[in-house]
């Protein structure tokens, strides 16, 4: 998703007082006190897309919000027609260009990003699944959601308890299951939120690859594209090497973007799980060298 997000001209942290922290896999709704609902920040057209907090918005409620004239005409919608309008905590909306809104979380002073096209809105005090055109997708009836990773979401109910450690806030409790992208229920809604591992370990077992543990070196690849798909990364590789220490496959790759930068990731062996991708040294002429040794 493209919008701006240029340094604001107030601190917002200020604003808001301190941004609540999202802990594992779980989306966590917004704990923290929400100020007065007249006040509001977006990016500003008259400060050429910076965004600004400003102390006279309108209104904003449980039942949505309503702007003044002065600011109608001044929000700065980016190249997918959206703007992120946030009163509070609380009160954050996902603002479409042709009027449309929706309400949304709030996380690190943004509306929640858009991950595959979809990002998490708020019907009701529920939580859906909505596209860039805030149209509701998927409402699988869960107080709390998360986004889909590796084709599945963490889905949750209450009640929680929330954990203070120092600055960040985490939440625990609650009975949570897991979705796939159909909204078929594929975990029960059994475990609480901090129990993350059997959502990673379900995703590592159910998907294209031969089921953990890893033996071979095709299975290491297989789950190490799949990693790289959900890792911001191209499963497009050129081939460098494989290797296993019995704990741990390592595959040394370079993206056939033609960056020539050398990567390497790492895969415990037991359950296919993804322990890190590190970038490596730039290797100037491997790429055009080695295509033809790619990945099949």
């Amino acid at each position: 998703m493209t919008h701006s997000r240029r340094s604001p001209i107030k601190r917002l942290d200020v604003y808001f007082g301190r941004i609540v922290a999202v802990s594992i896999l779980i989306t966590l709704g917004p704990i923290a006190a929400a100020v007065a609902d007249t006040s509001c920040f977006y990016a500003s057209k008259k400060d050429e897309g910076d965004v600004v907090i400003f102390d006279d918005c309108g209104k904003a409620d449980e039942t949505g919000f309503v702007l003044s004239p002065d600011h109608k005409g001044n929000i700065h919608f980016g190249d997918d027609n959206l703007a992120c309008l946030a009163f509070s905590l609380e009160n954050a909306f996902w603002v479409h260009k042709n009027g449309k809104s929706i309400r949304t979380l709030f996380y690190d002073a943004w509306c929640d990003d858009f991950e595959d096209g979809l990002a998490i809105g708020k019907v009701e005090d529920r939580e859906v699944y909505i596209d860039s055109d805030l149209n509701v997708i998927l409402d699988p009836g869960f107080d709390s959601l998360s986004h889909f990773r590796y084709d599945f979401a963490a889905v949750c109910n209450g009640p929680f308890r929330y954990e203070q450690h120092g600055e960040h806030t985490s939440r625990k409790g609650g009975k949570c299951g897991l979705i796939n992208r159909s909204g078929e229920v594929v975990i029960e809604p059994q475990y609480p939120s901090e129990n993350w591992e059997v959502f990673r370990d379900y995703r590592n077992v159910h998907n294209e690859c031969p089921v953990p543990p890893i033996r071979d070196e095709a299975s290491a690849i297989c789950h190490a594209k799949r990693h790289a798909r959900h890792s911001h990364h191209t499963d497009n590789w050129i081939r460098h090497s494989v290797t296993s220490d019995g704990e741990r496959w390592s595959i040394d790759f370079l993206e056939s973007d033609g960056s020539g930068y050398e990567f390497t990731m790492q895969i415990g062996a037991a359950k296919a799980d993804l322990r890190s991708i590190r970038k490596g040294d730039f290797v100037s002429d491997a790429t055009d060298r080695n295509r033809k040794q790619s990945f099949r």
